[in-house]
């Protein structure tokens, strides 16, 4: 699912995480804020750069040219930031909101209430509308919580008003339009905003894997969904079942008055979501349908087929329930943000996402700031952990490349992120023969482990999972489950829950056009289904109706699902998934994959980064949902934080010491204050120490490698939050490697030579290299077997070093015996060793140059023949043929040997050639 990031791999800047808990026993005390008024005269000559405005998704793209000028951007928006007292009053209202004991207990604030607020100063409003419209821009609307205001205008008023570039661009094959270049504001008006949207048209992807299954017999269709390889697919009923609901339903705790809002970004067919409910047997209840801004159309069937199975199955698990489709031409800067601004449910079922390199820490920051006000307005939002397991940048790739990542909004703390997992029926008989009145004919619940159906050469397919890189550890994401602690390492972990999710193994039945025309078959008897963790986000939003229509408004749900594990009704609530993992294939040498393989989690007792808390079980996650109160703690402020961590060096040897420097910054320049606190080091999610910031918003900490195996590691900087800002993350990748042991190696060219009967060998370089700063002489001593009669010389018979550069010697073979007559002995030596002094020139000449060596050669060659006294025939001397025995075909092992001294021992480096003698 994911696109590459623009995050560096060594270096992740990270967001906070606000910690939305339950504050001590009695009621707490608050100071109402409100607005303050922070821009003043906007001077358009004075400007600053709107960070991260241009989107990290664009790492990858082709420039295609320019936009053209009169193309309408027509959903824009100016995003607005909060002061910190509004910051550190909005976290403790959300904590009170969560604390039974606070006169603020589950008291949710209206949009109105929340601009009133944690919105910006009317002032501020009219002047940044009047810099707008000065511009040439229409101003559309402003958010009813005062987070933003909304404007269009064209491409050519865009480039303009912002001093950026807006082209054309190629991502992944599809053609957008983007700001390649930095945004800037007067800066009069930057002290209030965060980020400006809609100046690009990048979305969000859909979460889905569907096909079409054809029938398995041409005689009948199977009553249970029944394949020939005994594949289910799951209808309404069967899920009733599985995760015990029917109770419920029966009871009717079934979603009444209760509405779930499905966020998309695209049209529907009503048609197909009537259809899927008269084939699983329910009770016509038609969703109706809310469209913010331009009418998207039908963009991809990827979008299509989403949404339907989003409102499908979220009606389906609360039948009762009003389903509101909130559709746009954006799901998060439009569907969502509308969602939420207009406070249109209390459950918001969101199926799409990206990882979190994908967006950066601004993008992140000021949609987790809209997901904030979303939670003090008592909304549940549910969104999934992505189907690239535990790469969840590696959308649709073969082999993860981009290193372990997991996905957003599912990394929010404000989220209920949903994981996936297959049914694992054994040996065991968990189906009927029959069906049930709505499509089902499982008998009861079927063990689960993680979904993971990626295989070999294909697409990495696997439930989504991991620790964030930008969100700290909420603080209701701690403590014991199932006996077990979650693990501390410092960072938001996903998925919270999960799902049956493969659309391999009882994947879900579906209804899309020209499917579904009898019951949930097509005319050729063919059922559509799919899979993904974007359906057990509708199936987990009809649960929550069920909660919601028995206790009211809950908002963020995972404060109470986290304590539900950690109590005694764990046992009834969750099953627990202890088999399986969302580890995919990587490329050796990738981020987090230097020795390939695969990279991943595995599934645990208790809390786990493959499947969160496990599934649930319905009717008891709802009769017990009011029945625990949270730990009390004392949250941390809700400024939006970002950690930096380097390392001094980012490549040692075992047994050096590496000294990180982690730096807590503000996101935004509307919060000032400089962060205090400690920051926790972790080296590989294992806590190693911890220090405190220093007036500057450092902290230090050196870690020696000493024990460490070869190999890359991470050390993560996780800061803990102060009063003024949450917590937030920071990661820096470096490599260690055995530490080199002082000598010398010694290397030959060849470890084989033929030379003919009588004649002498072509040179054998050998070459020693100095290790870990050895210098000294090194000697050369040659033997051979005892067969063979021949004759050795070295062009060096030792080498001097002084410094690491490597040096060589030449050894050639000569394959005859009984020396040279007097007369010609000395000039043939000096032949000889000239000869293998040109081949060493020749040999290490530069390309360029080896014409002109060869030169060299050719003229050296007929000196030595010259002061031989040849004459010009071609025939050997009489003289010298007659002093030659040569040496009898056969094969011969020459041994070398160099000895040097290291550290006061001599040391011996031995290498062997083979002689063929022909």
């Amino acid at each position: 699912m994911a696109m590459q990031g623009l995050v560096p791999t060594c270096k992740r800047w990270v967001l906070s995480a606000i910690v939305v808990t339950v504050l001590s026993a009695c009621p707490s005390a608050f100071t109402q804020v409100g607005p303050a008024v922070r821009v003043g005269a906007v001077d358009n000559s004075s400007r600053s750069v709107v960070s991260g405005s241009v989107s990290p998704r664009l790492r990858s793209a082709t420039v295609l040219g320019a936009a053209a000028s009169e193309d309408m951007l027509p959903n824009m928006s100016l995003r607005f930031s909060m002061t910190n007292a509004q910051s550190q009053a909005l976290v403790q209202l959300l904590a009170d909101q969560q604390n039974p004991h606070s006169a603020r207990y589950h008291q949710w604030l209206t949009p109105e209430t929340f601009r009133a607020q944690f919105g910006v100063a009317d002032a501020d409003l009219a002047k940044a509308q009047a810099w707008l419209k000065a511009q040439g821009f229409t101003v559309k609307s402003i958010g009813r919580g005062g987070q933003y205001v909304r404007f269009s205008g064209t491409v050519a008023t865009a480039q303009a008003a912002f001093q950026t570039k807006i082209q054309r661009v190629s991502v992944e094959g599809k053609e957008h339009i983007a700001n390649t270049a930095a945004l800037t504001l007067p800066a009069a008006l930057s002290n209030i905003t965060s980020a400006v949207t809609g100046v690009d048209d990048l979305a969000l992807r859909p979460r889905t894997v569907r096909r079409i299954v054809s029938p398995t017999s041409s005689s009948s269709l199977s009553p249970q969904f029944t394949s020939s390889s005994a594949t289910h697919y799951l209808a309404p009923g069967d899920l009733y079942t599985i995760y015990d609901a029917q109770n419920l339903i029966s009871s009717g705790t079934d979603g009444t008055g209760v509405t779930i809002a499905v966020v998309g970004q695209t049209d529907i067919y009503p048609a197909d979501i009537a259809a899927f409910r008269s084939a699983a047997g329910l009770a016509a209840n038609a969703p109706t349908v809310s469209l913010y801004g331009v009418d998207p159309g039908y963009p991809s069937t990827d979008d299509l087929y989403e949404s339907e199975l989003d409102l499908e199955w979220a009606g389906a698990m609360a039948p009762k329930a009003s389903v509101l489709f909130v559709t746009s031409t954006d799901v998060l800067n439009g569907s969502i943000t509308e969602a939420i601004d207009n406070n249109v449910a209390p459950i918001i079922s969101n199926s799409y996402g990206t990882c979190e390199a994908d967006l950066g820490v601004s993008e992140l920051a000021y949609y987790n700031q809209l997901l904030e006000q979303g939670a003090a307005q008592g909304i549940t939002i549910v969104s999934p952990a992505g189907d690239s397991g535990a790469a969840d940048c590696d959308y649709k790739a073969t082999s993860a490349t981009q290193g372990l990542a997991v996905d957003f909004p599912a990394s929010s703390p404000y989220v209920t992120g949903v994981g996936g997992t297959t049914f694992s029926e054994g040996t065991g008989t968990y189906w009927s023969s029959t069906n049930g009145s709505t499509g089902g004919s499982a008998t009861q619940y079927i063990p689960e482990v993680v979904w993971n159906d990626s295989t070999s050469g294909v697409n990495l397919t696997a439930g989504g999972g991991g620790s964030s890189s930008y969100f700290a550890k909420p603080s209701w994401q701690t403590g014991t489950i199932f006996g077990v602690a979650i693990t501390d390492d410092g960072t938001r972990d996903v998925p919270d829950v999960s799902f049956s999710a493969s659309a391999n193994h009882d994947p879900y039945l579906l209804c899309t056009p020209n499917t579904c025309t009898n019951g949930f078959y097509d005319s050729t008897g063919s059922v559509a289904v799919i899979g993904g963790t974007s359906v057990g986000v509708p199936v987990f939003s009809g649960l929550m109706a069920m909660v919601v229509q028995k206790n009211g408004r809950v908002g963020v749900a995972n404060n109470t699902l986290y304590t539900l594990a950690a109590s005694s009704y764990a046992s009834s609530v969750f099953h627990d998934v202890t088999s399986g993992s969302n580890a995919v294939t990587c490329t050796t040498g990738s981020t987090d994959c230097a020795s390939g393989g695969t990279i991943g989690y595995t599934a645990a007792t208790g809390y786990d980064r493959a499947s969160g808390l496990g599934s649930v079980d319905a009717y008891n996650l709802v009769n017990d949902w009011p029945l625990v109160t949270a730990t009390a703690t004392t949250p941390a402020g809700a400024a939006s934080s970002r950690t930096d961590i380097a390392g001094n060096v980012s490549s040692v040897t075992t047994g050096s010491a590496v000294t990180f420097t982690a730096t807590v910054t503000s996101v935004f320049t509307s919060t000032t204050a400089t962060p205090t606190g400690t920051v926790e080091f972790l080296l590989d999610g294992t806590v190693m120490g911890s220090a405190t910031l220093s007036s500057s918003g450092v902290a230090t900490y050196s870690l020696s490698t000493t024990g460490l195996a070869a190999g890359t590691h991470k050390m993560q900087a996780s800061y803990a939050g102060d009063g003024t800002y949450a917590g937030s993350v920071g990661a820096f990748t470096f490599t260690v490697s055995t530490a080199v042991t002082q000598g010398f190696t010694l290397t030959p060219t060849t470890t084989t030579v033929n030379v003919a009967s009588g004649d002498s060998s072509q040179g054998i370089v050998l070459t020693v290299t100095p290790t870990g700063g050895f210098t000294g002489n090194v000697a050369f001593t040659l033997s051979s077997t005892s067969t063979f009669a021949g004759q050795l010389t070295l062009s060096a018979t030792s080498l001097n070093f002084t410094s690491t550069t490597a040096q060589s010697t030449t050894l050639t073979v000569l394959a005859f015996t009984g020396g040279l007559d007097s007369q010609h002995s000395a000039t043939a030596a000096t032949g000889l060793v000239a000869g293998a002094f040109a081949l060493l020139l020749l040999i290490a000449a530069p390309r360029r140059r080896k014409l002109a060596t060869l030169a060299i050669v050719a003229i050296g060659a007929a000196v030595t023949v010259g002061s031989s006294g040849c004459s010009n025939s071609a025939t050997t001397p009489t003289s010298i043929a007659s002093a030659r025995t040569p040496t009898p075909v056969g094969t011969y092992t020459i041994n070398v040997a160099a000895t040097g001294t290291v550290n006061g021992t001599a040391v011996t480096k031995s290498s062997t050639v083979k002689v063929i003698v022909q």
